[in-house]
């Protein structure tokens, strides 16, 4: 298996590969110039017919997790928070556009957040959603963040009591 580093001693998690039963060797370079490494693989078994698997490594270029927060009961006017992990997963900088609320309710949410207007290669920021419900019953949201690559959903959920 081969992880790609951070450059923080830790590693990006990894996409896991069918490499074939006979493969013989390896071999990575940037195949489809994306500037990730992807990986080339020389399979020869024995009385068959020698192929070559090349794996691109197609990682999301921007990661949220998690993708729905769920606050279950909370009383009127009282609050709960959560958070959200926005992951750079690229080799560049991604330019962040805007974090914004929206959806059926809206205004029973609040978010902050760290994100500035970049994040360098590999760095993560952290968006704190409040959930402060203003009625009774079930209440929902979107949590939109626009960059660079697009657009980042979380939906958000939780029941006003």
């Amino acid at each position: 298996m081969i992880l790609q580093g951070k450059g923080d001693g830790t590693f990006l998690s990894s996409p896991l590969y069918y490499a074939g039963e006979s493969a013989v060797s390896a071999v990575t370079a940037d195949f489809n110039s994306d500037g990730q490494p992807d990986v080339a693989l020389i399979n020869a078994a024995l009385f068959q017919s020698s192929y070559i698997t090349v794996m691109f490594n197609s990682s999301q270029p921007v990661s949220v997790s998690p993708l729905t927060l769920n606050y279950g009961n909370v009383t009127v006017a009282s609050t709960k928070t959560a958070t959200v992990i926005l992951t750079n997963n690229q080799k560049k900088t991604l330019t962040i556009t805007s974090i914004t609320l929206g959806g059926t309710d809206p205004g029973d949410f609040t978010e902050t957040n760290n994100c500035s207007t970049s994040r360098k290669a590999g760095g993560t920021c952290t968006i704190t959603v409040t959930f402060d419900p203003t009625a009774t019953g079930a209440r929902t949201a979107t949590l939109s963040i626009l960059d660079a690559v697009g657009t980042q959903t979380v939906q958000l959920n939780g029941t006003g009591q």
